[in-house]
């Protein structure tokens, strides 16, 4: 049979590794609550509320301010994959609630009320954090997490159009703007960035992983403008992943120009830190193959870090 302490941690774990004392106390009595804190297994995340002492940093630390872990920290905590690591969490605190003891800057905090169909376990739902991502970030990051929900296959289309039409308020078109964007087809968050890109720089139809046919080629680019014939690809710092790789990408870069082909190759910098620069180059492209004179080139200016981490 458990002894106390255990028991405390086994009903812990039962309500998703965190709960306030009154949880607790209403099925344990307060010593053996004392003495799963002594044992080290929960911890007090704040006066009168608990988790497990495995619980991560971000999930914790919304649940000492009452409030619920969203956007991109409750993507990572879903094991999406996200566009920028978020340096703090962000939480939803619910409206009209002061929030005290968080130090300034330690937090993204973003007031509003939710339902209880719109969190679980002190984060909010799939969905939620999709919209929320959505309205909140810039569009490079809120079509990767768009992407990586959709591509883990735990939001569907239908639902994320839906909820993204009934959106309402600041961000409301955006939500709908990522929501049109979103593919499960795109393989990782660097490629969904550069997805977004090049639709603020053309109004060409761009389709991720396309596979491109011709007699006596078949390839499979990252993004690809098909009617242009333009592939577009995303360089991450993996380099092809090793000799063999590389030297199987150089072969294949240069049959698509042998067959007609734009290849615009772009890496992890200048995505990230070059996007006025990348939606150039989409934009010249897309002209010279309308047979209109490209502009000139902007400066590569190192874009500044934004408020999505």
């Amino acid at each position: 049979m458990p002894n106390a302490s255990t028991a405390v941690v086994d009903t812990l774990c039962s309500l998703g590794g965190i709960a306030t004392w009154r949880d607790l106390a209403a099925i344990h009595g307060d010593g053996a609550i004392r003495a799963a804190r002594r044992s080290g297994q929960i911890v007090a995340a704040s006066r009168g509320r608990y988790a497990l002492a495995v619980v991560e940093g971000p999930r914790r630390f919304a649940h000492a301010h009452t409030a619920v872990l969203a956007g991109p920290s409750a993507a990572r905590w879903y094991g999406w994959g996200v566009l920028r690591e978020p340096t703090r969490p962000w939480i939803i605190v619910p409206r009209h609630r002061k929030v005290a003891g968080i130090p300034p800057g330690a937090s993204h905090i973003r007031y509003a009320d939710l339902l209880p169909s719109d969190h679980h376990l002190g984060v909010t739902t799939r969905l939620r954090t999709v919209l929320d991502s959505a309205r909140w970030l810039p569009d490079m990051d809120a079509l990767a997490i768009a992407d990586s929900a959709l591509r883990d296959g735990v939001v569907s289309p239908r639902v994320l159009h839906d909820a993204a039409k009934a959106a309402r308020g600041p961000g409301a078109s955006q939500v709908r703007h990522v929501a049109t964007l979103a593919s499960d087809l795109a393989a990782n968050p660097l490629e969904s960035a550069a997805r977004a890109l090049c639709v603020r720089a053309t109004d060409a139809v761009v389709t991720p992983q396309l596979q491109v046919w011709d007699s006596g080629l078949y390839a499979k680019v990252d993004l690809g403008i098909e009617h242009l014939r333009i592939a577009i690809e995303v360089e991450g710092y993996a380099f092809h992943g090793g000799p063999a790789e590389f030297a199987r990408d150089c072969v294949r870069y240069s049959e698509l120009v042998a067959f007609g082909w734009y290849v615009l190759r772009f890496t992890y910098d200048d995505i990230l830190h070059h996007p006025a620069w990348v939606c150039w180059a989409v934009a010249a492209a897309v002209d010279r193959r309308r047979g209109r004179r490209p502009p000139e080139p902007p400066r590569r200016t190192r874009a500044g870090r934004t408020d999505g981490q």
